[in-house]
Formats: C-alpha cells, structure tokens, sequence
C-alpha cells in the first residue's frame, strides 16, 4: 500500500513538472483551433440535416409502397369483376 502511495505521488510530481514546463499557445494556434472547431460544428450540423432528409425519404418511400400494394390489391380486383362480367356476358 506505502508502495501505491509513492507511486502515486511520483506520477502526480511529473504530470506537475511537465506540465509547468509546457508552452502555450500562440494567437494563430488558437486561431486554427477555433477554425477547426467551427469546421467541425458546421459538419455536424450537416450529419444531422441529411439524416433528418434521409429519414424522411424513407417515410415517404414507404408511404408510396403502400399505396403502390393498394393500388396492385385494386387492379386485381377490377380484373376479377371485369372477367366475372365477361362471363357472365357470354
């Protein structure tokens, strides 16, 4: 357990002593990050657009399928009247 400890406190000292000893930085870094960040918002909110537009190409694909089979499901019924009629006629 003592082991842990000096462990852990000789991590802790380096992370302290890095750290200190790192630079900042500059106005055209920090410029580029936020270049980047905003990049980067702006095609997330791209992902989200086309996901919603896709989302709703697959709900209109759907209702058109159904009307698709609805109509199927009626010709077939006309066909039938119609040939029942036939013969009947004959």
């Amino acid at each position: 357990m003592k082991w842990l400890n000096s462990k852990t406190l000789l991590i802790l000292f380096a992370m302290v002593l890095v750290s200190s000893c790192t630079s900042y930085a500059s106005k055209e870094e920090v410029q580029q990050l936020d270049e980047k960040r905003a990049s980067v918002k702006a095609m997330e909110n791209k992902v989200v657009e086309l996901t919603n537009e896709k989302k709703k190409a697959d709900q209109e694909l759907q209702q058109k399928k159904q009307k698709l089979d609805q109509v199927k499901k009626d010709k077939e019924e006309v066909l039938k009247r119609l040939e029942a009629i036939e013969k009947a006629n004959k």
